[in-house]
């Protein structure tokens, strides 16, 4: 019996070839869309989630806000907090401190720049479960002048040789000895080192500064440990009673607010958006969003299955009268559309697997999910799979079958069945949502679109076009620095240069140099505000082509402007300089020394437009270390002039390597998830579309099969092809009116929440409501005129044969 009606299934799909294609090719669209934004949202939801006893390890959060109502968050905190939290507070299992820092590493004559190191102490390791494959000793990093290395690190350095014992100097004069290896840590962390250093030797450089200033230092990643069933809250709380009993005259004195908090690290990828954050961070809301988007997806898909298959269904009237009458039972019909379920979902499932596996590297490409994520081995893609077969197959195969097997006998036998009220209405009710759906995910792609190009469109304030950065030397002796500025003379005088210039940050990288207590000369210290500080030398605003709104830029024949500094219009504000003008002359004191203000330049982003403008302050440099950016001649040939500057490069700064970038593309990386999510979701969107076409095709089917009789009747009685099709189209356009109209609001609410993301949002214009209306409508009707064109056309006879 299970034999005949695999025979049956398979004999009524051959028969039905086009039916066939669209049903199981729709079907496995919408299941491989399903698992592929599934696979997306699992690997942004499981970041940091490998760390062992990951819910009781947290994040240290400092924060300050000033009388005024300034806040500054930072995802660093103060070199003291961890240790003070350890000895006080009982419910502290363990504490672990890093310091971000970069240098140059050489072994040999092989040296690399390295961004992405860490001071680090011994626990460090254990509170985030670094992995060692190599070991020197029980207590690494305990010891000063020690290196623990990953696993890329060490082949990069020492090949196949191993690596425990060997000594790596850091800027060609601190030599630190390797004790360690550990695997390398997989993309879902939020703390990724390539090399750890020990922690000591930064604690004896910042000797006694740290008993003075130690509580509002920050810079510090603190992570804690809290003992089984502590509820971090109350850690919360006893934070706040320590920090008012250690700084509350300080607090007081300069009218500010201090506070520590406890943040979970599984919340860190996507809700920390902080100052000194380590890495580009997502966005809950944007992850669940797409997570709704998947399971609507295989909704609409599952709802295009069952609305073709009762399509099907009505030229199968007789079939199944027949079998009636021949003696089967309604058992029996239900497993030979069980069956036939079974097929059809099975060969979509097929079929959807082998999209998913085809299209995978494209996707991880897109989205950065990575090609070994190991996701046939996980047990929630599993469960995933089975979920969807089983529903499908239960919910495609008896749903069609429920109002036919339960209509008398006769009725069938005329061919007279035309559905019960509840199930048109039902069937009206699915596509008007998957219209509403549709219009939902299209509003979403244009939004996503728009908010981008507003954020480019806010780059104002400096020019990033074509400036080449190279990082500055590190390695050298006492005449380093004369050698930075010979180098500087000798490549500005290149012609394909224009102008170059030196500072300690450039725009797109943090500016971890925060300064506050910052006041007029003659004001209560307890005014001072938190100012961002940039080393920068004489030219630095002409690379940049910042624009003077008063006053000048540093002139070195003007030996007094070693103590001057230059705002920008942000700071010259919170200063409390209502005018520029009135800025121009004046002095301010940075940490107790006078600096007089020579010029305000309009504001520009140091990162992205994502966050609001930071008070910036630019003094002649200071530090050595930093960037050359170079503004080349917009006719210098690329390739010739990096030659010309790397060759330069190494004959003055040897042991240093030559690294460069150009800006803009480094700028541009800060929207990359933006970006990522913006392509995600349209991809997501257009699919939708598709399938959405494919339920409308299918319900225009339906219908136009249903009132054929009424058409053919119309036609005798001289009805004329522009009212058939006024007649079948009028449901769609109620539908459409109805979709548009609830729609709207969820647009409005879901847009608005997912743009308090950014601090410079674009306005939500009218035309992000219109456009996925019109789209959506004009598809929807060329699907159904087409459907109605070939239903008006057949003669009525072939309709009314049986009447």
């Amino acid at each position: 019996m299970f034999r005949n009606y695999i025979v049956t299934t398979l004999r009524n799909l051959a028969r039905h070839r086009v039916f066939s294609i669209v049903n199981i090719a729709g079907l496995s669209i919408g299941i491989a869309a399903c698992l592929f934004i599934s696979i997306y949202v699992h690997y942004e939801l499981s970041f940091d989630r490998d760390i062992n006893q990951v819910d009781d390890v947290y994040r240290v959060l400092y924060e300050r806000v000033s009388e005024s109502g300034e806040q500054v968050r930072f995802a660093s905190a103060s070199p003291m907090i961890g240790h003070e939290m350890k000895d006080r507070f009982p419910e502290v299992e363990a504490y672990a401190r890093a310091y971000k820092v970069e240098g140059i590493l050489s072994v040999d004559n092989i040296s690399f720049s390295e961004e992405n190191m860490f001071w680090a102490e011994p626990e460090f390791l254990n509170l985030l479960s670094f992995q060692l494959v190599e070991q020197d000793g029980d207590s690494l990093l305990a010891e000063p002048n020690t290196a623990v290395l990953s696993e890329s690190a060490a082949r990069k350095y020492f090949g196949d040789a191993r690596p425990l014992g060997k000594i790596l100097e850091r800027d060609g004069k601190q030599p630190f000895r390797v004790v360690g290896v550990y695997r390398d840590l997989p993309p879902i962390r939020h703390f990724r080192a390539d090399i750890l250093l020990s922690f000591i030797n930064w604690d004896k450089q910042l000797g006694e500064n740290v008993k003075i200033y130690g509580w509002i230092y920050s810079g510090f990643y603190n992570y804690v440990k809290l003992r089984k069933g502590t509820d971090p809250k109350v850690i919360d709380e006893k934070l706040r009673k320590m920090i008012d009993t250690e700084l509350g005259e300080f607090m007081a004195q300069y009218k500010l607010r201090i506070g520590y908090s406890l943040q979970p690290v599984t919340d860190i990828h996507l809700t920390s958006h902080y100052m000194h954050e380590l890495g580009d961070n997502g966005n809950r809301n944007s992850v669940t969003f797409l997570y709704i988007i998947a399971w609507f997806i295989i909704v609409i898909a599952w709802i295009n299955f069952v609305n073709l298959l009762s399509v099907n269904l009505i030229g199968r009237w007789g079939e199944i009268s027949l079998r009636k009458v021949l003696g089967a039972g309604i058992s029996d019909l239900i497993k030979q559309f069980v069956v036939e379920s079974l097929i059809i979902n099975l060969a979509a499932f097929i079929l959807a697997v082998a999209l998913f596996e085809s299209l995978y590297p494209l996707f991880s490409n897109l989205t950065g999910v990575p090609s070994g994520f190991g996701i046939w081995r996980q047990a929630w893609f599993l469960g995933i799979l089975v979920i969807i077969l089983a529903a499908g197959i239960l919910l495609a195969g008896l749903v069609p079958v429920w109002g036919i097997l339960s209509r008398k006998l006769a009725v069938n036998l005329r061919n007279s069945f035309t559905g019960s009220k509840k199930a048109v209405f039902l069937r009206k009710v699915l596509l008007g949502f998957q219209f509403f759906m549709a219009m939902i995910l299209i509003a979403g792609t244009i939004s996503v679109y728009l908010q981008l190009q507003y954020l480019h469109e806010k780059e104002t304030g400096n020019d990033k076009t074509g400036i080449v950065v190279m990082k500055a030397p590190r390695v050298g002796g006492k005449d380093l620095l004369a050698k930075r500025a010979a180098f500087k003379d000798e490549i500005e005088n290149r012609p394909f240069v224009k102008a170059m210039a030196f500072s300690s940050v450039i725009p797109g990288k943090s500016n971890m140099l925060n300064r506050g207590g910052i006041i007029r000369k003659g004001q209560d210290p307890g005014e001072g505000n938190n100012y961002r500080i940039t080393d920068a030398d004489y030219h630095y605003t002409d690379v940049y082509s910042n624009v003077f709104i008063e006053g000048r830029n540093f002139s070195k024949e003007r030996p007094a402007d070693q103590d001057a500094v230059i705002t920008n219009l942000t700071a010259c504000r919170l200063l409390g300089y209502q005018k520029p003008s009135g800025a121009i002359g004046e002095i301010i004191m940075i940490r107790g020394l006078e600096n007089k203000i020579i010029g305000v330049i309009e504001d520009f982003h140091q990162q992205s437009p994502r966050t609001d403008f930071e008070p910036q302050i630019f003094r002649l440099a200071e530090r050595y270390e930093g960037y050359f950016s170079v503004k080349p001649d917009p006719s210098a040939d690329r390739k010739e002039m990096i030659k010309s500057l790397q060759k330069e490069f190494e004959a003055f700064f040897p042991g240093n390597p030559f690294e460069y970038f150009y800006l803009e593309d480094f700028y541009n990386s800060q929207y990359k998830s933006e970006v990522k999510f913006g392509k995600v979701f349209a991809i997501f969107s257009i699919l939708a579309l598709f399938i959405t076409l494919l339920g409308i095709l299918s319900l225009s089917a339906f219908s136009a099969a249903q009132r054929s009789k009424e058409i053919g009747i119309r036609k005798v009685h001289g009805a004329s092809m522009r009212q058939i099709l006024v007649l079948l189209s009028m449901n769609y356009m109620v539908l459409l009116l109805v979709a548009s109209i609830l729609s709207a609001p969820v647009i409005y609410s879901a847009l608005g929440k997912w743009l308090s993301n950014f601090s410079n949002r674009m306005e939500i214009s009218v035309w992000i409501f219109i456009i996925p209306v019109m789209l959506v409508s004009l598809f929807s009707l060329i699907m159904v005129l087409v459907q109605s064109v070939k239903t008006a056309r057949l003669n009525p006879a072939d309709a009314l044969v049986y009447e």
